[in-house]
């Protein structure tokens, strides 16, 4: 059996599955995920792979007519800090919007993305971790500058 990309954050959640002897190989995101992985769990060097993924250029293209009046912020588990980024925001009269990773990855989660960044001049994203930056890199696709506060979760 494989397991992955991102079935858990860490290898021992989730029960611990990933260490489960079922589970012959594990991908994961990124190099960095893999050496995180094998420093918390040494038993699973060489049952990983690494597995990187892209952006499709041609679907992540700015809107002919699209009017940019957002700060985007892009929510990956740090609602308190989103939720005080985007007080402080409207409180210099900025216009903004939240979206998160749990819209992001629902349905039409693609789409959905695409249309907030489209009205967006700028998207700020707050995540303890991002393996791969693939919104981030959906967001440079579209033209649309970022600031990350990625913080350290391992």
């Amino acid at each position: 059996m494989k397991a992955g990309p991102n079935v858990v954050e860490f290898p021992n959640d989730g029960e611990g599955i990933l260490l489960s002897p079922e589970v012959d190989r594990v991908i994961v995101a990124s190099d960095k995920v893999r050496l995180q992985y094998e420093t918390v769990a040494p038993q699973l060097a060489g049952r990983i792979s690494v597995w990187p993924a892209g952006v499709d250029e041609k679907y992540w293209l700015p809107g002919v007519s699209s009017s940019r009046d957002t700060v985007l912020i892009y929510n990956k588990r740090m609602s308190e800090l989103a939720g005080r980024l985007m007080r402080n925001l409207r409180g210099r009269g900025l216009r903004c919007r939240l979206i998160t990773t749990v819209i992001v990855a629902g349905k039409n989660a693609l789409h959905r993305f695409k249309t907030e960044l489209d009205r967006a001049y700028a998207c700020v994203f707050l995540t303890l971790n991002e393996p791969q930056g693939i919104a981030a890199c959906e967001a440079w696709s579209m033209d649309v500058p970022t600031l990350a506060h990625w913080a350290a979760g391992y």
